[in-house]
């Protein structure tokens, strides 16, 4: 299945704010209201679209094993 415009414009959003994080020196811990956002989109994603949402896992589990 493809995604709808409002999943792909989540998706836009979270990728954006994973450059901003890496190209800035993190001065606090995640969360807040992002962390709270990140986690409703996650939520969508993993209800309309399993596979997709867990390939992003694996990617994110790998870029976190690799550091970064």
């Amino acid at each position: 299945p493809q995604l709808g415009p409002e999943d792909r414009a989540l998706l836009e959003l979270a990728l954006a704010d994973i450059r901003r994080a890496l190209d800035t020196a993190p001065t606090t811990a995640p969360g807040g209201e992002h962390g709270d956002a990140l986690e409703g989109a996650a939520v969508r994603l993993e209800a309309g679209h399993p596979g997709l949402a867990g390939a992003i896992r694996s990617v994110i589990d790998a870029l976190a094993k690799a550091g970064i």
